[in-house]
């Protein structure tokens, strides 16, 4: 998403493709999902007065070549974890959790 525009009957989305194209989308509301950098908290001039509290969380939307034994998979160990769910087609959402990476930000030390 590149920009927002909003009037009382919605907010419309402009969208770039990955081959160039662009488009604009047209709901009731939007919502920034993304994190303290949205384009929608930016369009918004919106400020994000927190800091991030986990920095060893991964998560990617991701096509994988071969499909997991279960639909549903998590696995974990003393090292962290992994959550595997479908989307269908061979895409699958993975969240991982690496133990080795778990630090806290300056001001949750105590």
């Amino acid at each position: 998403m590149t920009g927002i525009r909003q009037d009382p009957g919605g907010v419309d989305a402009e969208t770039n493709h990955p081959d160039g194209a662009t488009a604009t989308l047209r709901a009731r509301y939007l919502v920034g999902t993304d994190g303290a950098s949205t384009t929608v908290r930016q369009s918004l001039g919106m400020p994000f007065p927190g800091k991030s509290a986990i920095r060893s969380v991964m998560l990617a939307d991701v096509l994988l070549e071969r499909v997991p034994d279960e639909a549903f998979n998590f696995a974990s160990n003393q090292h962290g974890f992994t959550f595997f769910a479908p989307f269908g087609d061979g895409w699958y959402r993975v969240i991982a959790w690496d133990r080795q990476q778990q630090q806290l930000p300056d001001d949750c030390s105590d």
